[in-house]
């Protein structure tokens, strides 16, 4: 990632060999935002927002580099995919899905590029501008969450959200809450009942229990299956930089977050230029 003006990259970790790779770099053609991972190919793709492409990255072709222009299915109703900040892979049909500024629902097939219309008009009865992060539920992969912050960019200025956590049946097009009561702040407990400031990515574990990075209380939360809200690592409203024990360990407006099948949480602590690892116990 990288602001404006400066470099964007991506980057290639490998923690046995302790070695990081540039796989891409440039400086303009949009910003690459939140990527995902295909469960069944490995291939890592990031959006372009600024463009209605996207980047495509296959360990079967050494990693390198693909820019794809996707294709408006025939049929397909009208959207715009120039402004979008987060692609998911859904475990049921391997397509990639993704939630434009407008509200837009669209899913994109990654071996043809043709993008369809899924759903519209998503929360437009109270934005006029959508930014959403997304994941899918493992054990119950027709479920997309996705998260809506409220934050204030050096960039875009105020960006209106709600800073709560919804969820969309695919069988069913059918939206609803999951998590969080609005309100701005820091609140641990029910899920309807809870506080956050600015969260932006979210992952689930294997066990279904999800995971939020809630960026500007410099805090990861996590909901348990019962729907109950707790913090797991940082100090709330507390930015940093500090291992150790999750109680004591600071963060300062992380961005990216992933959590892997053997429960180590990778944290791109953003306002702190590096990666932080946390073992979930």
């Amino acid at each position: 990632n990288g602001s404006s003006g400066s470099l964007h990259r991506v980057r290639m970790i490998n923690e046995e060999k302790n070695t990081v790779t540039t796989l891409l770099q440039y400086s303009t053609g949009g910003y690459i935002l939140s990527g995902a991972c295909s469960p069944s190919s490995k291939t890592i793709y990031f959006p372009l927002d600024g463009s209605a492409q996207y980047y495509e990255f296959d360990p079967e072709k050494q990693w390198a580099p693909r820019r794809v222009t996707p294709i408006k299915k025939s049929g397909s109703g009208d959207f715009d995919l120039e402004r979008k900040y987060c692609l998911a892979v859904c475990p049921a049909d391997n397509m990639l899905y993704t939630i434009t500024t407008k509200g837009e629902l669209v899913k994109i097939n990654p071996k043809t590029h043709e993008a369809e219309l899924v759903m519209k008009d998503i929360l437009t009865d109270k934005l006029s501008y959508l930014q959403a992060y997304l994941t899918f539920d493992p054990s119950n992969p027709n479920m997309l969450y996705f998260v809506n912050p409220s934050s204030l960019n050096p960039a875009d200025g105020v960006i209106p959200g709600t800073d709560k956590i919804y969820r969309i049946d695919l069988r069913r097009n059918m939206l609803e809450d999951y998590a969080g009561s609005g309100v701005k702040g820091h609140l641990d407990g029910p899920s309807a009942l809870a506080q956050f400031n600015d969260p932006c990515q979210i992952c689930f574990d294997k066990d279904g229990t999800l995971y939020v990075g809630d960026t500007d209380n410099c805090c990861v939360r996590k909901i348990s299956r019962d729907g109950v809200v707790s913090t797991v690592v940082g100090i709330p409203g507390k930015s940093g930089y500090l291992d150790g024990n999750p109680d004591i360990a600071l963060l300062n407006r992380f961005w990216g977050m992933y959590i892997d099948e053997e429960g180590t949480l990778y944290i791109a602590d953003y306002y702190n230029n590096c990666v932080r690892k946390l073992t979930i116990e």
